[in-house]
C-alpha cells in the first residue's frame, strides 16, 4: 500500500515551569483524565469497537466529518463480503492521522487473510490541498497510478502495487483511502483487488461530504 497517512504525533512536556495556579491546574488535569473516552461519530453514531485513544479524533483527520467505521452497517459488511467479527481500529496509537477501520474477507487464505480498510487524514496535513497534488506526493517506484475514475461525479484516484489497490476521494480538506489487500494475489491478479476496493467507495461515497 501506498506510504499514507502513517504521522503519530507526540506530546511534549516542559520541566520546571512555574505555574501560579497549581491547584487550579491539577484539577483540570485530574478532570482531563477521568473523561471519558469518546466512542461515537459526528452523529452520535457508536463505533462498531471500543477504542482506547482518546485523540482518535484529532486535528490530524478532522477535515472531513466522514466516520468508515460508522459509515457500513453488519448487514452491509456481511452482504459486501467482510467478516463484521473481525473489525478493528486501524489506528495503532493515540493522536495517529489515520482514522477509520479494517475488516477480514469471509473468505480467503486463513493465515494470509485478505482483508480491506478505509480510512481519512487530512491533506493540509501533507501540505496539499487536493488530489492531484496528493497523487504527486504519494508516487514512488513501488506503485502504479492507474487512470482515475469518476463515482457519483466525483474523482477517485487509484493505485496498485504488490498485493494491494488503493482508491483515494477528497472529502472537505481530507483524504478518504479505500484499501483492498491481498498478498496473494500479484500482476493481472491485483485488478481483481481494484475492482473490490472500487465497489466499497461506491458503496460508501454517497456518504462522504464533498
Amino acid at each position: 500500500m501506498v506510504a499514507v497517512l502513517g504521522v503519530t504525533m507526540v506530546a511534549c512536556d516542559v520541566e520546571g515551569v512555574p505555574s501560579a495556579q497549581p491547584e487550579a491546574v491539577a484539577s483540570v488535569s485530574s478532570s482531563a483524565a477521568t473523561e471519558p473516552i469518546r466512542q461515537t461519530d459526528d452523529a452520535g453514531k457508536r463505533l462498531p469497537f471500543d477504542t482506547e485513544f482518546p485523540d482518535r479524533w484529532s486535528r490530524n483527520n478532522d477535515g472531513t466529518t466522514y466516520e468508515p467505521c460508522t459509515a457500513v452497517d453488519y448487514a452491509q459488511v456481511r452482504a459486501f463480503g467482510l467478516d463484521p467479527a473481525t473489525v478493528e481500529d486501524v489506528a495503532a496509537s493515540n493522536h495517529q492521522t489515520a482514522r477509520g477501520c479494517q475488516w477480514d474477507l469471509l473468505e480467503g487464505d486463513e493465515i494470509l487473510r485478505p482483508s480491506l480498510s478505509q480510512f481519512v487524514g487530512n491533506l493540509t496535513g501533507m501540505g496539499v490541498d487536493n488530489l492531484k497534488d496528493y497523487k504527486q506526493l504519494q508516487s514512488t517506484e513501488y506503485n502504479e497510478w492507474l487512470d482515475d475514475v469518476v463515482i457519483s461525479g466525483r474523482t477517485v484516484v487509484v493505485s496498485v502495487e504488490r498485493g494491494s489497490c488503493d482508491a483515494f476521494v477528497q472529502s472537505g480538506s481530507a483524504v478518504v483511502v479505500t484499501t483492498m489487500r491481498d498478498l496473494l494475489r500479484d500482476g493481472p491478479g491485483v485488478n481483481l483487488l481494484c475492482e473490490k476496493a472500487l465497489g466499497f467507495v461506491r458503496l460508501t461515497i454517497d456518504k462522504m461530504p464533498p
